[in-house]
């Protein structure tokens, strides 16, 4: 769990280390940048001229990025399917305790003789 220190409006959260998943992500980030610039290095790309063989002009490699993606994408949006319905299950909770609490109460009110 993540502690949050008290400063002028919390901004002091937003450099915090741990449990960021930036500072994670940039490893990975500046490897496929690499992998991208060795690429273009690799086809001889210079300003103006025109290139004899484009990777990205088949259609496999498209089809691998693209994979990927979905793989990634469909992963992201099952996690978040499953956080709304935890969270439409935590509400069903919570107002079947208020009707509870408002019954109890309604059961104590009819009992006295205020």
């Amino acid at each position: 769990m993540i502690n949050y220190n008290d400063g002028y409006f919390n901004f002091t959260s937003l450099f915090q280390v741990y449990g960021s998943a930036a500072y994670k992500a940039t490893v990975f980030a500046s490897m496929s940048s690499a992998v991208y610039l060795m690429m273009i290095w690799y086809t001889g790309f210079e300003e103006g001229a025109v290139q004899e063989y484009n990777l990205l002009e088949h259609p496999y490699p498209i089809t691998v990025i693209c994979t990927a993606f979905m793989f990634v994408l469909s992963a992201k949006v099952n996690f978040c399917y499953n956080r709304y319905w935890e969270a439409c299950t935590a509400l069903h909770s919570m107002h079947s305790k208020w009707l509870d609490v408002g019954s109890t109460m309604a059961a104590f009110h009819m009992q006295s003789n205020v």
